[in-house]
């Protein structure tokens, strides 16, 4: 395994399924390289990263699109 990729990956860890993934990280192995972790989610709350954080690489890229727990100013909600 080179590349594993969780989305919805806040979901997974406020579901508490961190042992559950720590048992999939741990199978998973490749001799020539450390395996890339990609998480995938449209929001993050700030307990959920550091969790994320405690299984990433040493140095976590983040890339966010947007203002940080805001709705995009384009999209209309009405109730």
């Amino acid at each position: 395994v080179k590349h594993i990729i969780l989305d919805e990956g806040d979901r997974l860890l406020e579901l508490g399924l961190m042992e559950q993934l720590d048992d999939i990280l741990a199978a998973c192995t490749y001799a020539e390289k450390p395996i890339q972790k990609v998480l995938l989610s449209a929001t993050i709350p700030s307990g959920v990263e550091s969790l994320a954080r405690s299984f990433m690489s040493e140095d976590p890229i983040k890339i966010q699109i947007g203002t940080p727990n805001a709705a995009a100013s384009l999209i209309k909600q009405k109730l």
